[in-house]
């Protein structure tokens, strides 16, 4: 369950793209060499993107999987009842 509202969420993304960023240039730099993400911003963007696209994939499957938990216990104590 997501507990924060906009405002928190707003001002922690800042720390979420630092956080996808130092991880961005550290792996790319690993396969690449020393400096590499730094003559390579695309593919630091792209890095980027895709850490935020499997935070989000993960986050709506978590959702989804929690909802159906609780419509599965509604559904069986209607059923008890």
């Amino acid at each position: 369950m997501i507990t924060a509202d906009s405002t928190k969420m707003m001002e922690q993304a800042p720390w979420t793209i630092q956080e996808y960023l130092s991880h961005a240039i550290d792996c790319i730099d690993s396969q690449g060499g020393p400096g590499y993400s730094k003559q390579h911003p695309e593919l630091v963007g792209a890095f980027i993107q895709a850490c935020a696209i499997d935070f989000l994939a993960g986050t709506i499957g978590r959702e989804i999987q929690n909802a159906g938990v609780r419509i599965a216990e509604a559904i069986e104590s209607i059923s008890q009842d």
